[in-house]
């Protein structure tokens, strides 16, 4: 489905998420009788609405045409990869990211931690799981909602900043912890991924016997969804494609991929065998 620049309603907004929490948590559909939850809710989607098309207009255009001139991504199968000259710096350049974007986390990391609790709560396969590791935290919004869910939960990644309490140092693709350490693994940065299957498999290892992988992905570049050239590493035709990838590398059972109310993302519910 291509994404376009047209405004989207908040009613519009507003009937996808009641869907959404119909078919994955209905109890949770009281909660918006809260008059403050609606306008926390409306303000939301205001706000989303105003980054997407900001960036819709004119920079995604400027990013694909990047994206297309590049001799630095390799492209096949339906999927990009990024080449660097080192890993070095491929770490560098992951690493410089946080810069660009830390005043716009800071600022809007009442309505990401919002928006990752009301996913989390909608998630019933994450239900009856004790702890959950979240690849590629940044500042660590997602580690947070969990943690007040009651979940254990840690980040990691490249660059967590000074001083971040939810978040460590670490390398997707290399990670410190011992086998079988995790009910659940989150990430939503499979996009700054410079090698695929060994992250994958850095995952399997870390999760228990039908652990949970759950992992969004945007929609393709194939679907309208432009490439982030300055700092993402891996790239898809579609998303469906993508998760089957996934799928399949790591040997998973799939057992729901949907898209999420805030467009472009969609999300995947993987089993380890």
């Amino acid at each position: 489905m291509p994404i376009n620049n047209e405004r989207v309603s908040y009613v519009a907004y507003a009937r996808k998420r009641i869907v959404y929490h119909l078919k994955r948590n209905p109890l949770r559909l009281f909660r918006f009788l809260n008059p403050k939850i609606i306008g926390n809710s409306l303000a939301s989607h205001q706000l989303r609405e105003a980054r997407r098309l900001g960036d819709w207009n004119g920079e995604r255009d400027s990013r694909q045409e990047r994206f297309a001139a590049s001799d630095n991504w390799m492209v096949g199968n339906g999927l990009a990869r990024r080449e660097y000259q080192t890993y070095d710096d491929y770490i560098a350049n992951q690493r410089s990211k946080l810069e660009r974007v830390e005043t716009q986390l800071r600022k809007h990391q009442d309505d990401a931690y919002n928006r990752f609790r009301s996913m989390f709560e909608a998630c019933d396969a994450l239900k009856g799981r004790r702890n959950v590791l979240c690849l590629g935290a940044r500042i660590g919004s997602e580690v947070k909602a969990l943690i007040d869910l009651g979940y254990v939960a840690i980040g990691i990644d490249l660059n967590p900043g000074d001083n971040n309490p939810y978040v460590l140092y670490g390398d997707f693709h290399n990670l410190i912890f011992g086998d079988s350490s995790f009910d659940a693994i989150y990430t939503n940065t499979m996009d700054h991924c410079l090698d695929p299957e060994k992250m994958v498999a850095e995952i399997v290892r870390l999760l228990i016997p039908k652990g949970l992988f759950i992992m969004d992905v945007t929609r393709g570049y194939d679907e309208g969804m432009s490439v982030d050239v300055d700092h993402s590493a891996l790239a898809w035709s579609k998303a469906s494609d993508f998760v089957s990838f996934v799928t399949e590398l790591g040997r998973f059972d799939c057992i729901a991929h949907y898209e999420l109310p805030d467009p472009p993302w969609t999300q995947a519910l993987l089993i380890k065998r």
